[in-house]
């Protein structure tokens, strides 16, 4: 069933390719329907019911309803008002763990998922959670050396709990195709927006109590989600690609989310610091109308999904990040510091979510596991966030918050924002991502059925197989291909999988990718039907 998912989402980010092809379905049975008895014009429907409400949003809201509630409304706001230290302490311990837990999982991918594919280890992370949440509540009753004590021991604990949960709905959405999560996402947005708003209403002893409940209900969600936890583990494979090819990508992915992190930690604190706006006040009601708008926008987006939809999303979110930062000193005053709010929460929400969007695709599409995805990619959002939040207010703290100071300090996180969105992790990237993953992986299944009987209508003439050695031949002598080139080419061309060829070459599946992108490169073909265009051409030549 997933490679016929997989089949379908091709077929809606790759229509010019696809409509040449015999698009085969996969049976229960495992057996493959004829071609002439499957309806090439039925799609994926995104807009069933299922789409919207499910239990995977609920679960991952619930997760992310928890993360405001705790460290931007009520928890954050009752250590506040006992004691400011013990806030903060939380604040940096939580985050340090978190940080440390999704890199370190990173590290360490075939023993992390072991643990995670363990029911008992799951549902242990969401009570630890759920345990750290009550704690930082036990510190919000008293002062001193023991709430800064509690606070510590809040933060590890839910640094570290809220480290595995994540990774698990890393996990979960690994297997969703990314049309699904550019959906489910945003909605998830939206329902933790609602959910904060509403548990902030309560008194801080019940809100607290309510925080610490979401946790358990998240896990129990994610530990009910069907074809997951059940699937075998192919690490070994999976692991090669990412240090062979995958790993810089990852890797950059990361570093721009660090930056974009500080970039709208900065520019938040700095907006806070100007315009003496209270914590209340500034994710009250932003962070609902952000989640709304950004939901609004995010999926309509999606629901017009197109190719390159990821390259154009990220140009979109780059955008807004960046006009949230500059327009942030218009609004400093009294009467305008709702509207900063509002601009300010925007450019963090909508970078969390497209993170997660990205995350998820890109964990999809090549096979990664979640663990090392999710485990860098989060991390160094983390890290970006914190390090913003600390700088932030260490700058704001020594400066006078002058026009002049406030201006350079924009001037400063929009270069930021730009800087690692234009040179560490470029829109051409995801371009590449979205056009190499899909056609070695997704295609192969369809490819190969056209082939196979275009091989059977030939057996009639002798001449066609060695006329098709020679029009891949002749390709390869007028661009400069190399023997290993060549040799995928042929392959490629018949309609094998990256894991066929990495199987029958006996190389690396990220090997197969990056000689695959070399031979598009050489050829100056953006798509494998151009590249059997091109084949299909040496005939006449």
């Amino acid at each position: 069933m997933r490679i016929a998912s997989q089949l379908i989402y091709m077929r809606e980010i790759l229509p010019p390719m696809l409509k040449s092809l015999p698009m085969a379905r996969i049976c229960k049975e495992g057996r493959t329907k004829p071609v002439e008895d499957i309806n090439t014009n039925q799609t994926y429907d995104p807009l069933s019911a299922s789409m919207f409400l499910n239990s995977r949003i609920w679960g991952f809201a619930l997760l992310r309803s928890w993360v405001y509630l705790m460290f931007l409304g009520v928890g954050a706001s009752i250590l506040t008002l006992s004691d400011a230290s013990a806030s903060h302490i939380l604040y940096i311990s939580s985050s340090l763990a978190l940080i440390i837990t999704l890199l370190l999982s990173a590290t360490m991918p075939q023993a992390l998922e072991r643990t995670l594919m363990k029911r008992s280890w799951r549902t242990f992370a969401a009570f630890l959670t759920a345990a750290g949440t009550l704690c930082a509540a036990a510190a919000a009753g008293v002062e001193g050396l023991l709430a800064q004590a509690l606070a510590i021991c809040a933060g590890l604990t839910t640094g570290i709990g809220s480290g595995f949960i994540t990774l698990c709905y890393g996990e979960v959405y690994s297997h969703k195709p990314p049309a699904e999560v550019g959906i489910e996402i945003p909605m998830a947005a939206l329902i933790a927006g609602v959910t904060f708003t509403v548990v902030s209403l309560f008194p801080p002893a019940e809100g607290m109590l309510i925080a610490s409940v979401l946790p358990l209900v998240s896990g129990f969600i994610m530990n009910i989600q069907p074809h997951v936890w059940s699937a075998s583990l192919d690490s070994g494979a999976n692991q090669a690609v990412f240090k062979l090819t995958k790993s810089r990508v990852i890797i950059r992915i990361g570093v721009c989310a660090c930056g974009v992190g500080i970039a709208d930690s900065l520019s938040r604190q700095t907006f806070i610091a100007v315009s003496g706006i209270s914590a209340h006040n500034l994710f009250h009601p932003a962070l609902l109308i952000s989640s709304v708008v950004l939901a609004i926008v995010l999926i309509s987006f999606m629901l017009m999904r197109r190719d390159q939809a990821i390259k154009d999303l990220y140009k979109l979110v780059t955008f807004l990040i960046a006009a949230s930062i500059v327009f942030l000193p218009v609004f400093t005053e009294n009467s305008t510091a709702r509207e900063g709010a509002l601009l300010a929460i925007a450019g963090y929400n909508t970078f969390n979510i497209f993170i997660w969007i990205l995350l998820a695709d890109i964990s999809y599409n090549f096979k990664l596991p979640a663990v090392i995805v999710f485990g860098i990619g989060w991390g160094m959002l983390t890290i970006g966030a914190t390090f913003g939040e600390i700088i932030g207010g260490t700058i704001c703290d020594a400066i006078a918050m002058t026009p002049q100071n406030v201006s350079l300090i924009v001037g400063i996180a929009v270069l930021l924002v730009f800087g690692v969105c234009t040179f560490v992790f470029k829109d051409e990237d995801l371009l590449n991502l979205n056009e190499m993953a899909p056609l070695v992986d997704s295609a192969g299944s369809a490819i190969d059925k056209m082939l196979s009987e275009e091989e059977h209508a030939s057996k009639e003439t002798v001449q066609a197989p060695g006329r098709f050695y020679e029009c891949c031949m002749q390709l390869a002598r007028s661009k400069g291909l190399t023997p290993r080139e060549t040799e995928i080419l042929l392959l490629f061309a018949k309609g094998r999988t990256n894991t066929r060829i990495q199987e029958e070459l006996y190389i690396s599946k990220g090997t197969v990718a990056t000689h695959l992108q070399h031979i598009y490169r050489k050829a100056d073909v953006h798509s494998k039907q151009e590249l059997l265009d091109l084949i299909e051409s040496m005939r006449n030549t």
